[in-house]
């Protein structure tokens, strides 16, 4: 068995008719529901309004958690609809 190559996070992820989303490593956040709401909204933003938009997993996480861990898919899904903040006004690792 070969060992898995290592991933160029640098480059981007090829979604579809050349239309292409950065890779993002979910690093040490213990969100990955708020990660995917994230990325998916990001990819929503460019696909349809052709802007390059990073929003923010902490924004998504802080109004979705569960006190034993976790949240669920559809609470999360449901913050996009409301609005989301921006990467740059809820940075990761802000817990103001």
């Amino acid at each position: 068995m070969r060992a898995a190559r290592p991933i160029n996070w640098s480059n981007p992820f090829s979604v579809e008719n050349g239309f292409k989303l950065r890779q993002r490593n979910q690093g040490s956040s213990s969100s990955c529901t708020a990660q995917a709401t994230g990325y998916y909204t990001e990819a929503l933003e460019k696909i349809e309004n052709f802007k390059d938009e990073k929003y923010s997993a902490r924004h998504i996480y802080s109004q979705t958690f569960m006190p034993q861990g976790g949240t669920y898919v559809w609470k999360a899904m449901k913050i996009p609809l409301g609005g989301l903040a921006s990467q740059d006004s809820v940075p990761d690792g802000d817990s103001s």
